[in-house]
This record gives structure tokens, C-alpha cells and sequence, in this order.
């Protein structure tokens, strides 16, 4: 009875052996979990992208699809708690568009796209509003539309951008050829010198460092 299990066994393995070679080679292979997508913009999104390059000119740089925790953060002083909870809350918001400086990359204003409101005339409520209101970011609601205005468009982002309180950072200075990391003052820099002649005399005159 033994043997008869065992055979059945082996015949069992080589069936599955051979459904498995006859799936390979009728070409069923194990699918794919990842895929690549080079278009990660939609139409819509790289239309609009163009058009804000335009407008803002070479002085701005646009970033798209930023997520709200990369400029925002829990302010120093609040509980582990706290802290994780509005973490948690950042993780689920993005930014469609963030406005920079192109020298500084200095966040000057970011940019929502919401649906067009259908059964009201005021915009829906949104997370990110209070959110940006709370640390002075200019945030633009912009309703999304199959075609834009260059000309409502630029006269929005001018609107967006003079309601930008950001201050700019002061600029790094290049080192002069006085700033190598020695004292800047001569009198210092004299005194130095005294002192290390003085301890070379010293050790030249002690028998002990001979």
C-alpha cells in the first residue's frame, strides 16, 4: 500500500512538471507587479506646467506634485503626539504646483487644482487653506478647466505673488582673501608669532627637551 501512495505521488509531480513546461511554452509567465509610466504627467497637468513657466519667466522655477510635509512641519515644542498627528495630516496633502526662486529655490507660493464647483458658487472647503494661512504661504485655488486664459492666469499668479511675505534669505559672501580662517587682525596675528618664538627659545635653552 505504501508504494502505491508513492507512485501516485510521483505521478502527481510529474504532471505538475509538465503542466508547468507546457505553460511555459505556450508563453504564460508570472505577471509583472510594477510597471514603468514615462507620461507621469497627465495632458492636463503638462499644459498647465507650460503655461506657468511662461508666465513666471526665467526667475521662478515650478515643481510639480510636492507633497505638503516636504515645506511643512510640526513646529518645534509640541508632544511626540502631537508631532505624529500632524505628520500624518501632511502625509495625505500635496501640493499640484510649488512656485520657487531659481537662484534660491526659496518657496514663494504653491498652487491646488480643485474640481469646478457644481451645485455652489464658492469654492469647497479645503485642508491645505488653513494650513497655508497659519505660516503666510500664498496658496492659489485654481479651479481646473479643459483650457486656460494666459492672460486670467498671469493676472492671478501676479496676484498670488505680491501676497508672497516670504522673507529672503541673505546670501552667502565669498570668502575675501583675508577670510582663509586666520585671525583677521595683525596685531593678533603679531602676537602669535612672539609667542611661538618665545616657545622655541624656551625649549632651545631646557636640557630636559634636548
Amino acid at each position: 500500500m505504501a508504494h502505491l501512495y508513492a507512485l501516485l505521488g510521483l505521478g502527481a509531480l510529474v504532471v505538475l512538471a509538465l503542466v508547468f513546461d507546457l505553460a511555459q511554452a505556450l508563453g504564460w509567465r508570472r505577471r509583472e507587479p510594477y510597471v514603468f509610466d514615462p507620461h507621469w504627467l497627465t495632458p492636463r497637468e503638462r499644459i498647465l506646467l507650460a503655461m506657468l513657466e511662461h508666465v513666471l519667466g526665467d526667475g521662478y522655477r515650478v515643481f510639480v506634485r510636492v507633497r505638503a510635509s516636504e515645506v511643512l512641519a510640526p513646529a518645534p515644542g509640541l508632544s511626540r503626539r502631537e508631532q505624529a498627528r500632524i505628520l500624518a495630516r501632511l502625509e495625505r496633502q500635496r501640493f499640484d504646483y510649488l512656485i520657487c526662486k531659481r537662484d534660491t529655490l526659496v518657496v514663494r507660493a504653491a498652487i491646488k487644482r480643485i474640481s469646478p464647483p457644481r451645485w455652489r458658487k464658492t469654492l469647497p472647503p479645503d485642508e491645505l487653506e488653513p494650513l497655508c494661512k497659519r505660516v503666510r504661504l500664498p496658496l492659489l485655488r485654481l479651479i481646473e478647466r479643459p483650457h486656460y486664459v494666459l492672460a486670467e492666469l498671469a493676472a492671478e499668479l501676479e496676484q498670488l505673488l505680491q501676497a508672497d511675505r516670504w522673507v529672503e534669505p541673505t546670501p552667502v559672501q565669498p570668502l575675501s582673501k583675508d577670510q582663509d580662517g586666520l585671525p583677521a587682525d595683525r596685531d593678533e596675528l603679531a602676537a602669535l608669532a612672539d609667542l611661538a618664538q618665545a616657545i622655541k627659545a624656551q625649549r632651545a635653552t631646557d636640557p630636559a627637551e634636548g
